[in-house]
């Protein structure tokens, strides 16, 4: 084959009838620089105040190509653009700016302040530490700072982190609390008067024991507080670990492991599953389901504790993901409201409450079970009864259950109001419902269900009719005997017909 050279002012081009080979200019080369603040001056623009390596940019900002890995263990920074970093080993008195800091890889956080209406924002990729000693210049966040994670964060045993003057922590990605049992509390601490929240969109995951979320100061916990529309999280640890603020939950919470302690605690959506155990104060159920096999527990131990399960809320007993009965125990009181709902699962007819059918233990003496119920249209309480891989059912034979029950000892509240005929049963989830009749009752310690047994076809009765009916016109067509000789007597006529 042979080929024909041609000069060009972009490269050499070589030519042939079926070939052609183009060489372009190769693309700038990404550089990747260390900076390490040196503790002079507070401006982050100033060259002098930067030891980079190599020596090129004057101040540390990725700029779509090189990128930069900075330290700051010393002095006070003020920034007045954008910045993005690869990655930020922080340890200085503090970082202050209106504008936003974007961290890609990962923000290492052992001291020092972040301030500023701006965001520092840890990047979906990255993996961030936050570990500390003690005050007074552990990692914190102040002047309407906010701190959004869209990557991983672990918070290390023994931190802690302070947010102040409307400071906020907004997590689309993983939060994670430590992994063995704390020395000492581990505190994200809201303290200051102004609006301070910490809202969850991803996963926030205890995996340790302590005060995780400790208000301190001037704090109001109608306002500043956890709002949670992600996933909640303690899955580690056999103690016990606290959000002591206000909670309040749209997504999920889950006691998978130890306790989880939310003494003020409202759901108006979602769910919340008690795999384990929660310590409740107050527990406003405004929406979504309460669901799982564990406790709730009392905050003081005083009985004073109260779950109030609202309007179009439900209460599930049983596994949270409703694949086995069983028991959902309560030391707080619990109150239905008009509107509210039990779901109930029946698994073993002839079998025991919790192991047959879920079941309702509240062993609170203070308040017991109160049934704000009424049988007026819309403030009934809706019991929906679901079959679950069902035995020993006979839809012929009547059978009574324990859905719920509460101790009825001498001065204990047993339950209380409850109004014969104010309690609507859904059967919508049973394929084919059985023919016979469910009705729901209460002692003075139990609510109870029972079910009437269908009467069965009269199948005998039918047979025995049919064949009377035949006998009868077998004997109307027999035909009537003649005595031509007369030598037949009455006697023998009568025996015949």
């Amino acid at each position: 084959m042979r080929l024909k050279a041609i000069s060009s002012r972009r490269g050499a081009v070589l030519c042939a009838t079926s070939l052609l080979l183009t060489f372009s200019v190769s693309p700038l080369h990404a550089t990747s620089f260390s900076a390490t603040w040196n503790g002079v001056g507070t401006s982050w623009t100033t060259a002098t105040h930067w030891d980079i390596t190599p020596a090129g940019p004057t101040f540390p900002n990725n700029n779509g190509v090189d990128t930069f890995d900075v330290t700051m263990a010393t002095g006070a920074n003020t920034f007045n653009v954008n910045l993005e970093l690869d990655s930020l080993n922080f340890s200085a008195t503090s970082l202050t700016g209106a504008q936003n800091l974007t961290i890609n890889t990962g923000l290492t956080w052992s001291a020092g302040r972040f301030l500023g209406a701006g965001t520092t924002a840890l990047a979906a990729a990255s993996v961030s530490t936050l570990s500390t000693g003690d005050a007074p210049n552990y990692p914190a966040l102040g002047a309407s700072r906010q701190l959004t994670i869209a990557g991983t964060l672990n918070f290390s045993n023994n931190a802690n982190l302070d947010l102040s003057g409307g400071a906020s922590i907004l997590n689309t990605g993983t939060f994670r609390v430590g992994s063995t049992v704390l020395v000492n509390d581990v505190e994200i601490a809201p303290s200051a008067s102004n609006t301070t929240q910490i809202i969850n969109d991803g996963i926030f995951d205890l995996q340790a024991d302590g005060s995780i979320i400790a208000p301190r100061g001037d704090f109001d916990s109608s306002t500043d507080g956890f709002i949670n529309n992600g996933t909640l999280v303690k899955s580690g640890g056999a103690g016990e670990s606290g959000v002591d603020t206000f909670v309040l939950n749209t997504g999920v919470v889950q006691a998978n492991a130890g306790t989880l302690r939310l003494l003020t605690y409202t759901q108006t959506a979602g769910r919340t599953d008690v795999n384990d155990s929660l310590r409740v104060g107050y527990f406003g159920v405004e929406g979504g389901r309460v669901t799982g096999a564990g406790t709730l527990l009392d905050a003081d131990g005083d009985g004073l504790s109260v779950m109030l399960v609202g309007n179009s809320a439900a209460v599930a007993p049983g596994a949270s993901q409703g694949n086995s009965v069983g028991t959902l125990t309560s030391e707080a009181g619990v109150v239905f409201d008009p509107g509210s709902r039990i779901e109930w699962q029946l698994s073993d007819a002839t079998g025991t409450p919790g192991v047959g059918w879920d079941l309702l233990d509240v062993t609170n003496t203070v308040n017991g079970i109160v049934f704000n119920t009424t049988d007026t249209p819309g403030e009934e309480l809706t019991l929906e009864i679901s079959p679950l891989s069902l035995i020993n059912f006979n839809p012929f034979t009547s059978y009574e259950w324990v859905v719920a029950r509460t101790p009825t000892a001498l001065n204990n509240a047993g339950i209380t109001d409850f109004v014969t005929g104010s309690v609507l049963i859904d059967l919508s989830g049973w394929n084919t419902p059985p023919a016979g009749t469910f009705g729901v009752s209460a002692t003075t310690g139990q609510l109870l269900l029972s079910y009437t047994a269908a009467i069965p076809e009269p199948v005998g009765a039918v047979v025995i009719l049919g064949a009377c009916g035949l006998l009868l016109r077998r004997r109307a067509v027999r035909p009537t005997l003649v005595d031509p000789t007369g030598d037949l007597n009455a006697d023998s006529c009568n025996r015949v017909a």
